[in-house]
């Protein structure tokens, strides 16, 4: 049985480069219009499947390489990237993370910064920040990224950043988050509304 997600509800993968590619999406927050919904359940089709990229946490998706290590599941496929969803509250995707995906898999890896149904941010090939999404609800105070949900505004992330203006070497416009140069710590995401 697949599991085609809702058109009306879903998301857009912002860095794809090719409409022919088959996408599995392996975690079922933030849905993709372009992928095919694969829940560890149906994590043994994938092979037959073929997908060219990945979507998923950084956590499903260390889970996912688990299994190609053990030999239950086969992707020789995958050709194309790795989206790696960060919702807001969660650790974002560690620089030995990104090295085991590589590793692993051999495609590129970009970083989705999401909420449970939209991406908020996003990493381009230059690897240089996060693209704020528009009408993404991230600002920053005090050096800390806040998220404005719907139900709540000045959700603290515990995610230290700035907005640099400044052309992205990629060459697409707009605003990004990039680390804080004055950050004395590694990121603490926390998921609280300011006082």
């Amino acid at each position: 049985m697949h599991l085609k997600l809702n058109r009306l509800r879903a998301c857009r993968l912002p860095v794809v480069g090719n409409a022919k590619l088959r996408i599995a999406q392996l975690t079922g927050a933030c849905l993709f219009d372009s992928a095919e919904l694969f829940l560890p359940r149906r994590w043994k089709q994938l092979a037959a499947s073929a997908p060219n990229a990945l979507i998923g946490s950084a956590a499903d998706l260390q889970r996912l390489i688990d299994r190609v290590e053990l030999g239950t599941i086969d992707l020789k496929t995958l050709s194309h990237s790795i989206s790696v969803l960060t919702a807001v509250g969660d650790q974002p995707l560690t620089d030995a993370q990104r090295d085991s995906l590589w590793q692993h898999f051999g495609v590129p890896v970009f970083e989705l910064y999401t909420d449970e149904s939209r991406i908020l941010a996003y990493e381009c090939e230059a690897h240089d920040g996060w693209h704020m999404a528009a009408g993404s609800s991230l600002r920053i105070a005090a050096g800390e990224l806040l998220y404005d949900s719907n139900r709540r505004e000045g959700l603290r992330t515990g995610l230290k950043r700035e907005i640099d203006s400044q052309p992205c070497p990629c060459g697409r416009p707009g605003a990004r988050l990039v680390h804080s140069l004055n950050r004395q710590a590694t990121d603490q995401p926390i998921l609280a509304a300011i006082a």
